[in-house]
């Protein structure tokens, strides 16, 4: 991945393989080869079936941390696979944050699959939506930018669709004013993902296998991650993803308004922040395209 913000550590293979050597000797003769980097952490493929997850930033530690705490639980009950780790490697003299050993999960992302091959996808992605979310006790963690009401980042976007750089921004403002009348959701907090795009979902001979990069796991309003219809499917596989979906609350017409709020405020989010990264733009783009092309009226 490219055009992502600058490390401020550096991680690579002889960095990872000291690590390996005291904290995993198990896999110290495996030579790590480089799978994967994000906005947060990086990923090193090691033997066939492990990889080193790592933060590249200094935020990022509390992240992984999170990960290490919760994903344990959370993917109990749940078919599809999550980085679960292994093994919580500690802050140690060679790399001064948290960092972990967990499944290597085969397949490739869903982002690189045709928009038209996604059908098993969305079915499969509906079921994993429905199991993940389920209500969260008070010591989840908190975060102030995914699962709150959209009016807390209504400045953000608004300020996205008044500039220059989204096009039809007035059609994309009326939606995202739409989303903001709904009313807020008054419901239990729900685990959420939090970051449920394409990018991170796998996908092996068509069916969804995996869901990874849980650095955004919160807890909140469920419309949060049911905006993933409109990031990673079209029309027809939006509707096989509604059909199977089955979730513990009222599926209604102000959820639904927010999702489509939330799938606005991500896509708007890349294109701001990344403008220049080809693969997550494509996602941004995709997303506003199915936004703007919806029925309205349509729940």
């Amino acid at each position: 991945m490219t055009h992502l913000p600058a490390a401020d550590i550096r991680i690579d293979e002889a960095l990872v393989s000291e690590l390996l050597r005291s904290g995993a000797p198990a896999l110290a003769h495996h030579a790590p080869v480089a799978s994967g980097e994000g906005f947060d952490a990086v990923m090193y493929r090691v033997g066939p079936a492990h990889a080193v997850r790592l933060p590249r930033r200094a935020h990022a530690a509390d992240l992984i941390e999170i990960e290490q705490r919760w994903l344990p639980v959370l993917s109990e009950g749940v078919a599809t696979q999550t980085p679960v780790a292994l093994l919580a490697g500690k802050a140690c003299a060679e790399f001064p944050r948290p960092w972990s050993i967990v499944p290597w999960i085969e397949g490739e992302t869903v982002a690189s699959l045709p928009v038209a091959e996604r059908s098993q996808v969305a079915a499969d992605l509906a079921r994993f939506v429905a199991d993940f979310q389920r209500a969260a006790p008070a010591s989840a963690p908190a975060n102030a930018y995914r699962g709150v009401p959209l009016q807390n980042r209504d400045h953000d976007v608004r300020g996205r669709l008044l500039g220059d750089t989204i096009p039809q921004s007035p059609e994309l403002l009326e939606i995202w004013e739409q989303a903001l009348r709904a009313p807020v959701w008054n419901g239990p907090a729900l685990w959420l993902h939090g970051d449920l795009h394409p990018g991170n979902l796998i996908a092996l001979d068509g069916a969804l296998t995996g869901v990874i990069d849980f650095g955004d796991l919160t807890a909140g309003d469920p419309a949060t991650d049911v905006a993933t219809a409109w990031l990673t499917l079209n029309k027809e596989d939006r509707a096989v993803f509604f059909e199977t979906f089955e979730p513990s609350y009222d599926l209604d017409e102000p959820l639904l308004e927010r999702a489509q709020g939330w799938a606005l405020l991500m896509a708007t989010a890349i294109l701001s922040a990344v403008p220049d990264n080809t693969n997550l733009v494509g996602i941004a783009r995709h997303t506003l395209d199915q936004l703007l092309t919806e029925e309205r009226g349509l729940f």
